[in-house]
């Protein structure tokens, strides 16, 4: 019995570490932001010429730099999650975050959607989660953005 109950033991231990785990990449791209500034460039155009739309652009690549510093900060939180959360889906391949863009909801500066792309660099598989309707004041300071993508992540592998 004692000889049954150790070759039992044995296979289990042997079965769950042979199981390769997925590896998320620490390393966050720069993400992108199309709202506010560009909404505003028309009239900054009226007002500054075509330096107005440069001026636009500029407020939305700042708008951008503020999401990932608080993307980047919110990070240690979440990463093992994430990559425990994405393994089913990448098979046990190396993943990354290959682009991440925001986008301002037409009619409400207040939101914010935003598209996020996984890609394994093995085998080019690819995954794309939307995030909608986030706070646009949450995603400078609070960990909502990780919040959402994992409950979009969780959503799909329940599909």
């Amino acid at each position: 019995m004692m000889k049954f109950f150790l070759i039992i033991l044995i296979s289990f231990i042997t079965a769950c570490s042979s199981v390769y785990q997925s590896k998320f990449d620490e390393q966050i791209p720069a993400s992108s932001y199309v709202g506010r500034g560009t909404n505003s460039g028309p009239m900054l155009i009226g007002a500054l010429g075509a330096t107005g739309l440069a001026v636009g652009i500029a407020i939305d690549q700042g708008i951008a730099k503020d999401f990932d510093a608080s993307i980047k900060s919110h990070q240690p939180s979440f990463h093992i999650r994430i990559q425990d959360s994405l393994n089913t889906l990448f098979l046990g391949k190396p993943f990354s975050i290959e682009k991440i863009s925001f986008t301002g909801v037409r009619g409400n500066d207040d939101l914010v959607d935003a598209n996020v792309t996984f890609a394994s660099e093995d085998d080019k598989i690819e995954h794309q989660f939307e995030l909608r309707n986030i706070d646009f004041n949450k995603l400078k300071t609070t960990p909502i953005f990780w919040q959402e993508l994992e409950l979009s992540i969780l959503e799909k592998i329940k599909k």
